[in-house]
């Protein structure tokens, strides 16, 4: 029993360290929506591929208090997991996203007061899910996995239904936190 107690001791803490480290950059990415803005120019916006992804690559220019800067971010989701994390394998997703940017274009940009070099384009709200790491969801799978393990050979296996519909759930956030914005 004092094993298993540990086993579910530790699952726990992974969900408070990872829904605490979600909730730490969803913060952040709330308190975006008021940061100052500046003006910039678009100094590369083009499309790049490699094998059989596409990926938007965009590099703008802005100053903040005579320094200046260079900036890739559209959004607060390329902020936060760098510019365009996977691609695509669809060539025309990359386009959409750089739709209204090209070279020489004048842009807003929404810089971070506290350190400017961190800027976006866009800002909007976005889901509390998509701020949890992707690594939380992975040691909840583990641990959840460890877990059900122990139940199973203590022979506690009433225990295992829930858990197994907390791993359900668990994969379900990480999948709506993966999913692109809209």
């Amino acid at each position: 029993m004092r094993k298993l107690g540990i086993w579910l001791l530790l699952w726990l803490g992974t969900i408070a360290i990872a829904l605490i480290a979600g909730y730490v950059e969803y913060t952040h990415a709330a308190a975006s929506l008021t940061w100052p803005t500046t003006s910039g120019v678009v100094e590369v916006a083009q499309v790049n591929q490699v094998g059989g992804r596409y990926w938007p690559k965009l590099v703008y220019a802005y100053q903040v208090q005579g320094v200046d800067h260079k900036g890739h971010n559209i959004g607060y989701l390329d902020l936060m997991h760098g510019p365009s994390l996977n691609g695509s394998t669809d060539p025309q997703w990359p386009r959409d996203h750089l739709a209204h940017l090209s070279f020489g274009d004048r842009v807003t940009v929404h810089y971070d007061p506290s350190k400017p070099s961190q800027s976006l384009l866009l800002v909007a709200p976005i889901n509390f899910w998509q701020c949890v790491p992707g690594w939380g969801f992975f040691l909840q799978l583990v641990g959840a996995t460890a877990l059900m393990q122990r139940l199973f050979v203590t022979r506690k296996v009433w225990l295992i239904v829930p858990g197994l519909f907390c791993i359900f759930a668990l994969w379900v956030c990480f999948f709506i936190s993966m999913r692109p914005p809209d």
